[in-house]
């Protein structure tokens, strides 16, 4: 998957720009949130001249073998949407 991912000039774990582009539309809406990708992040992307948000969040992992726990969750409220962890 990665090597095709490769040769197309994606990044691993990435998504679909058309299939988001086509998700938003089709819910009209203006943000998508979703899962970890490997790229947790707010992306933007212009669809039908409006530029819309994706919310990438990370992933969960419980603390383990002398690690923390990691993980972020979205916060959205009359300041905004930010991504905390």
């Amino acid at each position: 998957m990665q090597a095709a991912r490769a040769l197309e000039g994606g990044e691993p774990g990435d998504v679909d720009e058309a299939a988001v582009a086509a998700a938003l539309r089709d819910a009209d809406a203006k943000a998508l949130v979703h899962g970890h990708t490997h790229r947790p992040a707010l992306h933007r992307q212009e669809v039908d001249g409006t530029m819309r948000e994706r919310w990438v969040l990370s992933d969960w992992q419980a603390a383990r073998n002398g690690e923390p726990a990691r993980g972020a969750f979205l916060r959205v409220d009359r300041e905004g949407w930010r991504t905390l962890r």
